[in-house]
């Protein structure tokens, strides 16, 4: 295979990488270099791999779905909705005061 066609080959296939950089870390996450570094002091995230400055995208995102609670859910529970609509409810109000006035 000559060399240009592994690079075309590789451009069509390329997956996101697995193992991060700090940056690319920090980014994934939209947080700044130093916010990631105060996530991760805070055990917010977890350390890099064992002997390595790389983070596992996997990880990162167990640790969210962890702090957001999705690991929680499963795909059968309903997600709670709120009682009554605010706007609905707003209206309502202000229909009633609208009636009182005349």
């Amino acid at each position: 295979m000559r060399k240009a066609d592994r690079r075309d080959l590789a451009a069509h296939t390329a997956l996101p990488p697995r193992l991060l950089s700090k940056i690319q870390a920090a980014q994934y996450l939209g947080l700044t270099p130093r916010g990631f570094d105060r996530w991760r002091k805070d055990g917010r995230i977890p350390n890099p791999l064992p002997g390595t400055a790389r983070w596992d995208r996997n990880a990162i995102d167990s640790a969210i779905d962890a702090l957001s609670q999705l690991g929680s859910l499963r795909a059968s529970t309903p997600i709670p909705q709120p009682e009554a609509d605010p706007l609905e409810e707003w209206r309502k109000k202000r229909d009633e005061r609208r009636n009182r006035r005349g």
